[in-house]
């Protein structure tokens, strides 16, 4: 609309002086004297002509426009009329509102998007907490990461890009689309006809883009796996000397990742190329037809050309995120599938809280499967208290498992495991977990200091940590570290 202003002049002479046919000014080929007479008499009854005499005779017979109304809008805060020099400050005015309120809105997404993705991850760490063993045995370490890290990222991102898209990108269209109606509803109908052409390469790329960002996310779990692997693993694969075979798995995992990348990143940058070629050429259209078909002057093209612009950026801006939200959406899906994940171990609404251990364990025809081999067949035991017992038996043959079904990791398929003469589901498990010290086979630490491994985030005195060291025989190089109990490992 300021182009439109700044553009606009006053008419020219044959126009001023040209016929009125119904109600409306037109300009003439030809003036005679007489009718430049009866105009000016029209004009000024008292012989001098003013601009503001020439003003009031055009409001009444020259068709107001979207640029005329837009100036008499603007006077009414400021007389741009009379002094171009307030139409610049009207302009800055504008210009300095949208940067504020372009500030305000996009900080806001980015805020709500990233509490969305802190809470997604909150909640999905505080999920996979509570499945079972079994669970884990389905689903590689890479796996659950990136589901955790990259598509946490993804999904945030696809969020930023939603609330900034799908809210003011619709706000935008449908003002611009308000005011072209206005400046005029014959061309905006044509031009109404050209939106599908524009709606369909979008639709049609988001498919694909959707399609490539599960198999990317897919191939981001094993290439993920690869590296957790070696890292895990890096003493056996250098005591051995098998760096080839870990590159080699690399290497295929990375080439695969970038195919998919290369394949996903045609889309990318094709959506805002297609939409501008389509949008720039319903843009030159609408020159033309305002222009020769429909007689608009050139003032009122201008303006409606530019309400074009402004209607067709959104929807190109939006073809170009539109793939950031399909990545985004296929990640939400791949965490939800783990959301949907119920336990399948689960306190009984009876439970009660294991306090003590008094008399004896017992297993009673116990019998286990890891999918459809049986480990464990009705396996009958039962330990007293005091009584230390040892499992002797081939790898393979259950004696971790055997472990792993008392503190409730698993349960059995079969039979029944008594503590006291209740069954383990009687329990709570936290109550029955915390009457049990375990040495796993494998020893693992966590990334913090000596304390906080020993006490494992339960608030204990230096005394009862230092003892509890004492007693696992590792005082002593304890004392040796840097900060003693306070040292990082």
């Amino acid at each position: 609309i300021t182009l439109g202003v700044l553009t606009k002049k006053g008419p020219g002479f044959f126009e001023l002086f040209g016929p009125i046919e119904q109600g409306a000014l037109h300009e003439a080929n030809s003036v005679s004297y007489t009718q430049l007479s009866e105009r000016f008499e029209a004009i000024s009854k008292e012989g001098v002509a003013t601009p503001q005499s020439v003003r009031t005779f055009l409001q009444q017979v020259r068709p107001s426009g979207i640029v005329d109304r837009a100036v008499s809008l603007a006077s009414k805060v400021l007389p741009i009329s009379e002094k171009p020099l307030y139409l610049a400050l009207l302009v800055l005015i504008v210009a300095s509102f949208n940067a504020f309120a372009m500030f305000w809105y996009r900080f806001s997404t980015k805020m709500c998007a990233i509490r969305v993705s802190r809470d997604l991850r909150q909640a999905y760490f505080e999920h996979i907490q509570t499945l079972p063993m079994s669970f884990y045995q389905k689903h590689s370490s890479g796996s659950l990461s990136s589901r955790v890290v990259s598509d946490a990222v993804a999904i945030a991102d696809g969020v930023n890009a939603t609330l900034t898209n799908y809210l003011q990108t619709p706000f935008t269209v449908t003002t611009t689309l308000a005011l072209c109606f206005y400046a005029s509803w014959k061309l905006t109908l044509f031009i109404f006809l050209g939106l599908p052409l524009i709606a369909y390469p979008i639709v049609l790329i988001a498919r694909h883009v959707r399609r490539l960002s599960r198999q990317l996310q897919k191939n981001q779990e094993s290439f993920s796996s690869v590296l957790l692997d070696y890292l895990s693993g890096v003493q056996t694969v250098k005591i051995f000397g098998i760096e080839h075979f870990s590159l080699k798995k690399y290497r295929e995992e990375n080439d695969r990742m970038a195919h998919i990348e290369r394949k996903s990143a045609k889309y990318d940058v094709s959506s805002r190329p297609i939409v501008h070629t389509l949008g720039m050429t319903f843009l030159c259209t609408a020159l033309i037809i305002g222009l020769y078909f429909f007689n608009m002057s050139v003032p009122e093209v201008l303006v409606y050309c530019g309400l074009l612009y402004v209607f067709y950026e959104p929807v190109k801006k939006f073809a170009e995120t539109n793939a950031m939200i399909q990545r985004g959406a296929a990640a939400a899906e791949r965490m939800q599938e783990v959301l949907d994940v119920r336990p399948e171990i689960e306190d009984a609404p009876d439970a009660v809280e294991l306090t003590n251990f008094t008399e004896k364990i017992e297993f009673k025809e116990v019998s286990f499967r890891y999918g459809e081999s049986w480990i464990l067949r009705e396996i009958n035991l039962t330990v007293g208290k005091g009584e230390t017992v040892a499992l002797v038996g081939p790898t393979g043959s259950g004696k971790s498992t055997l472990a792993n079904l008392l503190p409730r990791l698993y349960d059995v398929q079969k039979g029944q495991i008594l503590i006291d003469g209740k069954p383990l589901q009687a329990y709570t498990q936290k109550s029955l977990r915390a009457l049990m010290a375990f040495v796993p086979q494998k020893p693992f630490l966590f990334m913090d200091t000596v304390r906080e491994n020993i006490t494992f985030g339960n608030p204990e005195s230096d005394e009862a940590v230092l003892d509890a060291a004492k007693r696992a025989h590792a005082l002593e190089f304890i004392e040796k570290l840097p900060d003693g109990i306070d040292t990082l490992l």
